[in-house]
C-alpha cells in the first residue's frame, strides 16, 4: 500500500486517510487502534459481510460492528496520525474502500496497473455512485492538494487544520457513465477546492479546468 502507515500490530492504512480521520475519545473503540479498524473494515468490505447484527454509531454519523470494535487492540502509541482517531470512521472507510471492488468483475490485476474502477452504481436505499478512495488518494499523491483551478491551498491558508483538505473532480462526469469503468487517477482526476468544484458543475456538461481558469483570469 503506497504511503501507508503501519501500526505496532502489523496492519496498514493510508497515511492520507488517517490524517483526515476525525478525533474520538468516546464509545467502545476508545483508545483503540484506528489502523487495525481500517484493516478489518477493508477485509469485511472485500468479502461483502454487511449487514451485521449489532453496530455502534459514532458522533460522525458512521457505524461499525460492535463486536469488531470491542476486539480491537489498544493503541496509545504512534504519531498523531493515528492517536485518538475514530475507529468507527476508520472501519467504515476501510469497508467502503474495499466494497467497490467486491461488486465489480475485474479484467485486470490492479496490483500490476495503476488503474482503478470508478463510478460503480451501488444499491443502498437509492442508487449511489461509489467513489474509489484509493483512486482519490493516488490523484492527490501525484497532483498535490492545491486547487487545479485557482491555486488555493487550505494548509497554507489555514495552517495544520487545513492539511489534506481538497475535493477531487472527475474530468469525466460519473453521472454520464452509470457503470464501472477504469479510471487513471493521474489523467482522469484533478484536485479542486470546494468553490471551484461547485463552479465547474454550474453547467451541464461541466466546465473544463481550463475554461474555469480562464474565467478567473479575465474576471
Amino acid at each position: 500500500m503506497a504511503n501507508s502507515h503501519q501500526c505496532m500490530h502489523g496492519n496498514e492504512a493510508p497515511e492520507l486517510l488517517l490524517s483526515q480521520l476525525s478525533a474520538s475519545q468516546a464509545g467502545s473503540a476508545r483508545h483503540k487502534c484506528a489502523v487495525c479498524a481500517y484493516s478489518l473494515g477493508y477485509s469485511a468490505g472485500a468479502q461483502a459481510q454487511q449487514p451485521w447484527s449489532a453496530e455502534e454509531n459514532c458522533q460522525h454519523a458512521k457505524s461499525a460492528p460492535t463486536a469488531v470494535l470491542a476486539s480491537l487492540p489498544d493503541s496509545q502509541a504512534g504519531p498523531g496520525l493515528q492517536r485518538h482517531k475514530c475507529c468507527v470512521c476508520a472501519y467504515r472507510e476501510g469497508f467502503e474502500a474495499a466494497a467497490v471492488w467486491a461488486d465489480i468483475p475485474h479484467g485486470d490485476d490492479v496490483s500490476s496497473v495503476d488503474t482503478f474502477y470508478e463510478g460503480a452504481v451501488k444499491t443502498v436505499t437509492v442508487n449511489a455512485y461509489e467513489r474509489n478512495h484509493v483512486a482519490r488518494q493516488r490523484c492527490i499523491e501525484h497532483h498535490g492538494d492545491k486547487c487545479s483551478v485557482c491555486g488555493f491551498h487550505f494548509e497554507l491558508r489555514y495552517g495544520p487544520v487545513g492539511k489534506g483538505l481538497i475535493h477531487v473532480h472527475h474530468l469525466r462526469p460519473l453521472a454520464e457513465i452509470g457503470q464501472a469503468y477504469k479510471v487513471d487517477p493521474v489523467k482522469d482526476l484533478r484536485p479542486v477546492c470546494p468553490n471551484c468544484h461547485a463552479m465547474l458543475h454550474r453547467r451541464e456538461p461541466p466546465y473544463t479546468i481550463d475554461e474555469l481558469s480562464a474565467m478567473l483570469r479575465t474576471g
